[in-house]
């Protein structure tokens, strides 16, 4: 849920991180890991690896894809081919205008079966 939000409003690792000390503070234990690398491990996610695709709120037409990289979403402009409605990538993002699309098995795992595949 904390990644969700995370990608909803474009937060910083920074950011996540804070959350995650203050949520580990309200609850009296840690319930989140407190840095970037643990979370990362524990959500099994690389940004990088993520698709987002974009599309049109009035058509439902798909305008354009990017990677994970808060950067590249946040300079998309784009036009919508069928109604010709002008868009910015933080506004679909703020509006959820858009899917993901995340690798089905994360690297580790495809080390872990490869490894279990050699012994066989």
């Amino acid at each position: 849920m904390l990644l969700d939000v995370a990608i909803r409003f474009g937060l910083s690792w920074a950011a996540i991180e804070a959350i995650q000390k203050l949520f580990n503070k309200l609850c009296g234990k840690k319930v989140f890991p407190e840095s970037k690398y643990l979370f990362k491990k524990l959500c099994d996610v690389n940004l990088s690896d993520i698709v987002f695709h974009f599309y049109c709120a009035e058509c439902k037409v798909i305008l354009a894809e990017t990677t994970g990289a808060l950067q590249e979403r946040q300079q998309l402009q784009v036009e919508c081919a069928v109604c010709h409605k002008a868009y910015e990538g933080r506004d679909l993002v703020r509006t959820g205008s858009f899917f993901l699309v995340c690798p089905s098995i994360s690297s580790s795992q495809q080390s872990f079966q490869a490894r279990q595949l050699g012994r066989r």
